[in-house]
């Protein structure tokens, strides 16, 4: 029996959704996990992977990150 990649890609989500609610390990491998396994499976390839990631988010997120650091770092309330 053959699953469109639309039907794998919605169990994959699911299950990873599911993961992360009830706290089953760190999100960072739940989510790499799913990633892989939505490539594995055939439900996106590594072309679409890759151009699923958005450099401006990153970008974004890199900077709260440092910025977060420095504002713990300096003790500030």
């Amino acid at each position: 029996m053959q699953f469109s990649p639309a039907t794998i890609a919605t169990v994959i989500f699911l299950l990873a959704y599911f993961l992360l609610i009830i706290k089953a390990a760190r999100p960072i491998y739940i989510t790499t996990a799913a990633a892989l396994l939505l490539i594995a499976t055939g439900a996106i390839s590594g072309q679409q992977a890759l151009e699923a990631i958005n450099l401006n988010v990153l970008g974004i997120v890199g900077g709260m990150m440092i910025l977060a650091e420095l504002f713990v770092r300096s003790e500030a309330p």
